[in-house]
């Protein structure tokens, strides 16, 4: 990718070497070429700003002719060779006036001091403090305001390769955290299962100044309410049978860091009471100790469940899901951004080609767009283990097509798509419908209907007496497909169901023996 080329007017920065250096500190990104203009010349002993200077190095990045264009100019709003009278009489103000003029699809952002007022109304003009200027506010601004790329922006954003995303909603997302990134505030992250929770923690704490110090993962699913205490906050020799020796908990290992605790939704009630307390003010006390002990660390936590339905029916505390919900993130699906799907196919292929020392591996182009048009209800986790299965079962140079990606998700079956994922908790269980199941009960379901609507003459005996004997043979095998579908589904949670795909007609033949129709969006 080639460097951004940013042009910053400003008498300051473009006279004052240091002032430079200071500058460079502040924004410190190797992915931008910044270049430096005064907009002002020497007349007799006088210093004036001069507008021809500005707009002749405008020309040196713009326009037909400039082989690299300006992604911005940064302009500076006021000028000390002419003290402003008003907002609208600053140098900078007249500048940003001409250079829209005569250059208007020019992406221009004015620069301002905590001292100067804000930019005039009447200007519409988007602007950065140059008293707080760094890599984050200026890639926000250059997404609004200029036409970088999603790939630019990640690598301003410092995002590593082994973060998967071409999608303006993933990029919303890591811009945002790395905004909270910098406070030490809890952030709560939310997300379905395999949407890349733990991946979006890490890249909080990298982001973070705790960076330097330990980052400890927990999967809070795993902790079971007798072993909690000994487990998270440790233990003093005598504890209990078996505690021959003084051991810490994992908390005494995130001192200084940043503690993430995944799965903060499979959390007993009474633990949650337990952690309140370390979470608001870092205090706890080993297992057998009197003595409190104190950790400095920064609270993550992630859930897939809907925590605020959760308080309302008394399996989560309100005041801790308030605690831990200062910030928030939500993760969309990839169903949501499946512009997504197909740079993570591409990459989840070369990292298990490389792991199995296997090469050429490609897909087609029909079998990118399959990927992409399917509904992956475990996300990017699910994605991931089709494509290791894919690659299994092929050697060097071949090409993975549409039949051989159906046989790898046909293994996905009922709860096998989710449940048996790593990492994944019983309360997070959900009943999948395979692809290929699905797509025969709509084709059904949509036949259903299509027969039931066909309008017979009275004379006409020939079709009375096939359309019911075909209703019945399709009902039969709707009734068939959907009773091996949902065999273990529990009848009273069927609004609760996340069919992939969408699966809009159910036969509830157990019930009522009635065709009934339900949407899902």
């Amino acid at each position: 990718m080639s460097k951004l080329r940013i042009l910053v007017v400003d008498d300051q920065y473009a006279s004052k070497g240091a002032m430079q250096i200071e500058f460079h500190s502040k924004i410190d990104c190797n992915d931008i070429d910044f270049e430096f203009c005064q907009g002002q010349k020497i007349d007799g002993e006088q210093v004036v700003n001069d507008y021809n200077l500005i707009k002749q190095h405008v020309n040196l990045g713009w326009g037909a002719t400039a082989s690299n264009q300006w992604t911005v100019v940064l302009l500076d709003k006021q000028f000390d060779s002419k003290p402003m009278k008003s907002e609208d009489d600053s140098f900078g103000v007249e500048v940003y006036k001409k250079l829209k003029h005569d250059y208007p699809s020019l992406p221009i952002v004015m620069l301002t001091s905590h001292h100067e007022k804000h930019i005039p109304e009447t200007l519409n003009a988007p602007y950065l403090s140059k008293d707080n200027i760094n890599i984050y506010e200026l890639t926000k601004v250059l997404i609004k305001h200029s036409s970088i790329s999603v790939s630019q922006a990640r690598a301003l954003l410092g995002v590593s390769d082994a973060i998967v995303f071409e999608s303006k909603a993933m990029l919303d997302v890591y811009l945002t955290s790395t905004q909270y990134a910098k406070s030490d505030n809890p952030i709560l992250i939310l997300g379905e299962s395999g949407s890349g929770k733990e991946l979006l923690a890490k890249y909080i704490h990298q982001k973070s100044l705790r960076s330097g110090s330990s980052y400890v993962p927990i999967n809070m699913a795993n902790i079971t309410k007798e072993l909690f205490e000994a487990e998270f906050f440790g233990y003093a020799r005598g504890a209990y049978s078996g505690a021959n020796k003084d051991t810490p908990g994992l908390v005494e290992s995130a001192n200084g860091g940043t503690l993430f605790l995944d799965e903060i939704g499979d959390l007993d009630v009474g633990i949650q009471a337990k952690l309140f307390r370390f979470i608001q003010e870092g205090k706890f006390r080993r297992l057998g100790e009197t003595a409190e002990r104190t950790v400095n660390c920064r609270i993550l936590t992630a859930t897939n469940l809907n925590l605020d339905n959760m308080v309302k029916e008394g399996t989560f505390r309100e005041e801790f899901k308030n605690r831990i919900n200062t910030l928030t993130i939500t993760i969309p699906s990839l169903a949501d951004r499946n512009s997504d799907i197909i740079p993570l196919a591409q990459y989840f292929l070369k990292k298990e080609m490389n792991a199995v020392g296997m090469m050429d591996v490609e897909f087609t182009y029909n079998a990118l767009n399959y990927l992409k048009g399917y509904s992956f209800s475990g996300n990017v986790r699910q994605l991931e283990n089709v494509i290791k299965r894919l690659v299994v079962k092929k050697s060097s140079n071949e090409v993975i097509k549409i039949n051989d990606i159906d046989e790898a998700l046909s293994s996905d079956s009922f709860r096998n798509a989710l449940t048996n994922e790593p990492g994944l908790s019983d309360k997070a269980n959900l009943n999948i419908i395979p692809e290929r199941r699905s797509s025969t009960i709509v084709t059904l379901a949509t036949l259903h209907e299509v027969i039931a609507g066909i309008d017979i003459e009275e004379n006409d005996e020939a079709l009375r007496g096939v359309v019911p004997r075909l209703q019945e043979a399709v009902d039969e095998l709707l009734k068939r497909c959907l009773g091996a579908a949902l065999k273990r589904v529990n009848p009273n949670n069927l609004d609760n169901l996340k069919l992939q795909p969408a699966i809009k007609y159910l036969y509830d033949a157990e019930v009522t023996g009635t065709y009934v129709k339900r949407e899902y969006n």
